[in-house]
């Protein structure tokens, strides 16, 4: 037996790796998808049963590599209980446990085949790998007499591949024979949900945040389906168009095909909650270096104690970056290089925090806005925006140390991702990020459209509509 993972994306089922049990004398095997690869133990002890029952024999040796989910903890006590010898194979000569080595190698490929024929996502490969799995079992080998399979020699009866499918290809939902009506449909599709007229496919995405959600979709029909089947298994409150979720107002201009999403009522709440509603705004949000900040003025923020400080910081840090995520990427450095002081910042620190308070509070009306006018890209980047890349950095220009600030803005058709990264002497990890954030993003630029997106061409800051200000 062996295992494999975890690999770069979970499953749907947050699954990330799969192990390996192959049976020497029928060549029979099974996989499992482990969310953890301490969970084996349990894996084969339902496959030992399983397959002892089946077969008629008893498990005598087990051959492995010295991975410690094998050799330590409860299976090994399991295997060492009933008497079952464990075959270690010394560190890395992979040789020695071949045949195991060569099941992980064959589901390995029959994975990445499968998930390129059918053109489905990365997130799909445990179901690939469960699929290949099937297969192994079902087809002739070498290892077994002329045209034996292994599920014959496990079952003992001749397997039927009449259920066969390609992999990857469309399918309903059968409705049970019990609840049929006379004349009505054999599967739960409802012929009343055309396709758009473009061509595109049917969207639907839900996203859910404890007892609030969104239904995301591209066709009426769809959102009209989709609102009556749910609300027989719960009590559901239809509010109709969006205008507000997560303290984000939405406004969409049909007309422009433009959506603007704001957080003014989040800002002058937490202006509220400092005292700073009638606040002296300031242009930017960091005036000073933050190692060279000048020694506060012994009155400066007298409400709070010492020991107060941190857990302040923190609080006001912490809702400036769900602003930065949200809305604001436009205090996104700012809030970045105070979050390193959030193990031990000082006073200088939190009025330095406070000072993005005065900067939120005279741009509170600034919202970001999805379907910008070509007209408006520069030059250099009109023309490219389908998939290209901008990137800067101040090189190596931090006066504590060898380090620097790097930047990267990539835009795949119509979605796109920023990233800034703070740089030590070591450059490996700056190449390794960038590198981890590009296949995330072409990843994601392959499998993800979304309504918002047909409307977002390059994001930007602009005054929110007048009648909602």
């Amino acid at each position: 037996m062996d295992s494999c993972g975890p690999f770069p994306v979970l499953t749907l089922h947050k699954k990330s790796s799969f192990w390996a049990i192959l049976d020497d004398k029928s060549n029979y095997c099974h996989v499992e998808l482990l969310a953890d690869k301490s969970n084996v133990y349990t894996a084969y002890q339902e496959v030992e049963s399983l397959w002892e029952v089946k077969s008629g024999n008893r498990v005598v040796a087990i051959h492995m590599d010295g991975a410690k989910e094998f050799c330590r903890g409860r299976l090994e006590t399991h295997l060492t209980s009933r008497g079952i010898t464990m075959q270690v194979t010394a560190p890395y000569a992979h040789s020695q446990n071949g045949k195991a080595e060569h099941l992980i190698r064959t589901l390995e490929d029959g994975l990445q085949t499968l998930l390129a024929d059918s053109g489905l996502s990365m997130s799909f490969w445990g179901d690939a790998v469960l699929t290949m799995a099937y297969i192994h079992n079902w087809v002739p080998t070498s290892a077994l007499p002329s045209n034996t399979t292994p599920y014959e020699e496990m079952e003992h009866t001749k397997p039927d591949l009449s259920h066969l499918w390609v992999w990857g290809c469309q399918c309903f939902v059968a409705i049970p024979l019990e609840l049929h009506v006379k004349g009505g449909p054999c599967r739960f599709d409802d012929a009343s949900i055309s396709m758009p007229a473009n061509g595109d496919d049917l969207i639907l995405m839900v996203p859910v945040h404890v007892d609030d959600g969104l239904a995301i979709m591209n066709s009426i029909p769809l959102y009209t389906w989709f609102i009556t089947e749910l609300s027989k298994e719960l009590e559901v409150v239809d509010l109709g168009p969006v205008s507000m979720f997560l303290t984000i107002h939405i406004h969409r201009d049909c007309a422009r095909r433009k959506i603007f999403l704001s957080q003014k009522s989040f800002v002058t709440d937490l202006l509220d909650t400092w005292n700073m509603t009638n606040c002296y705004p300031s242009p930017v949000p960091l005036h000073q270096k933050l190692h060279e900040l000048p020694v506060p003025p012994p009155n400066s923020l007298p409400d709070i104690h010492d020991n107060d400080i941190k857990i302040n910081f923190q609080h006001l840090v912490g809702s400036l970056i769900y602003l930065a995520v949200c809305t604001r990427p436009d205090i996104t450095y700012v809030v970045m290089a105070l979050g390193q002081y959030n193990a031990s910042p000082t006073r200088a620190h939190l009025l330095a925090a406070k000072d993005v308070l005065r900067y939120l509070g005279g741009t509170s009306n600034l919202s970001l806005e999805f379907g910008m006018e070509q007209s408006t890209i520069s030059a250099p980047v009109h023309g490219f925006t389908c998939c290209c890349a901008i990137t800067d950095a101040d090189w190596a220009t931090g006066e504590k140390g060898l380090s620097q600030y790097f930047g990267l803005l990539l835009l795949f058709s119509s979605l796109s991702c920023f990233l800034v990264i703070h740089e030590t002497e070591n450059g490996f990890s700056l190449l390794y990020q960038i590198g981890i954030l590009c296949h995330d993003s072409c990843h994601e630029g392959g499998s993800v459209d979304s309504p918002i997106s047909h409307y977002s061409q390059f994001p930007h800051s602009s005054s929110f509509p007048s009648s909602l200000q």
